[in-house]
């Protein structure tokens, strides 16, 4: 690994974060939304409380400590906090305020801090009136006060925890210095507080299940990840937009989804035409894992595009059990077809159909033979076939296809394909869920696996990884449909076809 290797993976780690974000980005808002509507609602619906604060000094006699007992502070102030916090303060509280409450409710409502290098309490008494927050934290203090005064005035009192008690040269004491006053506003809820919080822990939490939803989805969302998954290279993103629609159709979709559709098809063809050593013919086998991820559509697409550059072409509809590479290249489905050809039952010549290819209103004209039937296509020289499509379609279904697709007859196929036009396209079923294409990939020049972003999984991708690997193909190329980095590409060059 060289040395810009290692300086571009953090960049590429905060890409790929992002695209993360980008992509989930619906659920961060969402959980922060949820966030702030459970904060508000709690906001508004919760009984607001007030607070009353005071100070208590404590001491010996009416004094401060002396500056030689400055060690026993904490210790100190420590008793005298948990004597401020006892249930004799607050039952002797509730009798002379005449509180409806237990002394443990009264003592959840009460906080007492200091700091351990002074001998002052500080005390705050939560209520939902403010009013009765100071009066009842007044009653404490006097209570307070008076016990200190009654109970530990004479008395010997241990200055540690654990030490032994030993007598006061001077009397304890316990000073409202600070008087009961209430606090201004309310202490809770406390709205911004709260509505700040909501907001950062919902775009945490966000993020957190973005990324854990990402991670435990086991879909395909970049090129990298199907690269990955498949063990193989993309050489071709498509736009949102390709899937299901005609080659006629095209020019008819809103202005920048046509230009983004017919460039990345345009861009696909030329991959093919002119890397891995000038292929400018050759038979391409397209399948995919499982139904749906557009393979028929890039067979449809991929066809007329290259008869339009001057090539002659020939599809094949090999997805016998689910056929519709016919409809998407406008032609009425005949009465015979692949099937019958493998079956010895009729000529190849006799089973092709005309598609026309033309752009505009004149493509979306179906191809016809005589009696509104199946064309009739006259066998031709090979050397007279060019820049033109023709349309092998799947034929009538039949309970042993499978049986059909021998080695010998799918070979035999594809080599008077062959000798009948430059690129021959066969629209096979998915590789994980019929056998029929097995044999005719085993004699393409070419495998090309159709993965859709989202839709396609990780785990289904290493499984047709091993399938092609167990045919003996070698290599084979992916394609990438609804791709969001597509869309957002800056198609704008067209080409003359």
């Amino acid at each position: 690994m060289n040395d810009t290797s290692i300086s571009r993976a953090p960049t590429m780690a905060l890409y790929t974060y992002l695209k993360v974000l980008r992509r989930q980005w619906w659920l961060i808002a969402l959980v922060t939304a949820l966030a702030l509507g459970a904060a508000g609602l709690y906001v508004k619906t919760a009984t607001p409380k007030y607070a009353a604060s005071m100070k208590i000094v404590v001491g010996q006699g009416r004094s401060l400590f002396t500056a030689d007992a400055s060690g026993a502070f904490q210790p100190f102030t420590q008793t005298m906090t948990d004597l401020l916090q006892s249930q004799v303060v607050a039952r002797q509280t509730i009798q002379k305020r005449n509180l409806k409450l237990s002394p443990e409710s009264l003592l959840g409502n009460l906080s007492v801090t200091s700091n351990p290098d002074t001998s002052v309490l500080q005390v705050t008494y939560e209520d939902t009136n403010a009013r009765r927050a100071a009066a009842v934290l007044s009653t404490i203090g006097s209570v307070f006060s008076l016990l200190v005064d009654t109970e530990l005035a004479r008395r010997p009192v241990a200055t540690s925890p654990g030490a032994p008690a030993v007598a006061q040269s001077q009397p304890i004491s316990a000073t409202v210095f600070d008087p009961a006053h209430a606090v201004s506003g309310q202490v809770s809820p406390h709205v911004k507080r709260t509505l700040i919080i909501a907001l950062v822990l919902g775009l945490l939490g966000g993020v957190l299940l973005a990324f854990l939803r990402d991670g435990l989805s086991g879909r395909i969302r970049t090129e990298e990840e199907a690269t990955e998954a498949f063990g193989a290279q993309v050489i071709a993103q498509l736009p949102p937009g390709v899937i299901g629609t005609k080659p006629s159709q095209v020019p008819y979709l809103p202005g920048k989804l046509s230009t983004r559709v017919t460039e990345s098809i345009k861009l696909l063809a030329a991959t093919l035409r002119f890397s891995n050593g000038q292929r400018e013919s050759g038979v391409i086998v397209v399948t995919s894992a499982r139904p749906e991820d557009g393979k028929s559509t890039i067979v449809a697409q991929l066809s007329t595009v290259l008869a339009r550059s001057g090539r002659s072409v020939v599809a094949v509809e090999a997805d016998v059990h689910r056929p519709a590479l016919h409809r998407l290249l406008d032609v009425e489905s005949p009465a015979l077809g692949l099937t019958d050809v493998l079956d010895g039952d009729v000529q190849l010549t006799d089973a092709l159909v005309a598609v026309p290819t033309a752009e505009g209103a004149a493509a979306l004209v179906p191809a016809r033979g005589r009696g509104g039937r199946r064309p009739v296509v006259e066998p031709r020289d090979p050397a007279d076939v060019r820049g033109d499509l023709q349309l092998l379609p799947s034929g009538h279904r039949s309970a042993d296809a499978s049986e059909l697709f021998s080695l010998g007859a799918s070979g035999e196929l594809v080599a008077q394909l062959r000798a009948l036009s430059d690129y021959v396209l066969i629209d096979t079923p998915p590789v994980l869920m019929s056998g029929d294409s097995f044999p005719l990939m085993q004699v393409a020049d070419l495998v090309l696996v159709v993965c859709r972003q989202s839709h396609t999984s990780r785990d289904e991708a290493r499984a047709v990884q091993a399938r092609l690997k167990s045919l003996g193909v070698k290599s084979f190329s992916v394609v990438f449909t609804e791709s969001s980095d597509a869309q957002r590409l800056n198609y704008g060059y067209s080409y003359a076809d």
